[in-house]
């Protein structure tokens, strides 16, 4: 079963990664975007290949668009993965493996930097300070919120 969404790995479209259970997107005031997309873990030669992809792997840009009135679609989030939740059944099927991130932000939450700035004006630091996490002006819904 696939759904409507686009799942893409480092800007790349995904057509495997596509073939999910589900995928939530949610935002909130105030916080990182969030996504969850659930797979169904297939078992092969005895292990779930899923569980090591580099694909869904910590730290690894996923992003999910979704088809709408733009040419490229609209892309909801775009951000590294950030956790697994798992669950293993006895048996032959039920297993899944849910794939959970953020968006962009996380990472720009998770860096300290200091920089002088001279004979520039603030909306020039903004642009580069976002320009260095993939953000630039005019993109709208780039990466689920509104640059």
């Amino acid at each position: 079963m696939s759904c409507a969404a686009v799942i893409s790995v480092d800007g790349q479209p995904d057509e495997e990664l596509g073939q999910t259970i589900r995928v939530e997107v949610e935002e909130r005031i105030g916080e990182a975007t969030r996504y969850r997309m659930k797979y169904q873990l297939a078992a092969d030669a005895g292990d779930f290949p899923l569980l090591v992809d580099d694909r869904v792997g910590p730290g690894t840009s996923m992003s999910v668009t979704v088809p709408s009135n733009s040419p490229t679609g609209t892309c909801l989030v775009k951000g590294p993965v950030t956790g697994h939740r798992l669950e293993l059944r006895h048996g032959t099927g039920g297993s899944w493996v849910e794939v959970q991130g953020m968006d962009t932000s996380v990472v720009m939450d998770r860096e300290a930097r200091s920089t002088m700035w001279s004979s520039v004006t603030d909306s020039e630091v903004v642009l580069a300070i976002t320009s260095d996490h993939g953000y630039h002006l005019g993109e709208h819904f780039m990466w689920g919120k509104v640059t």
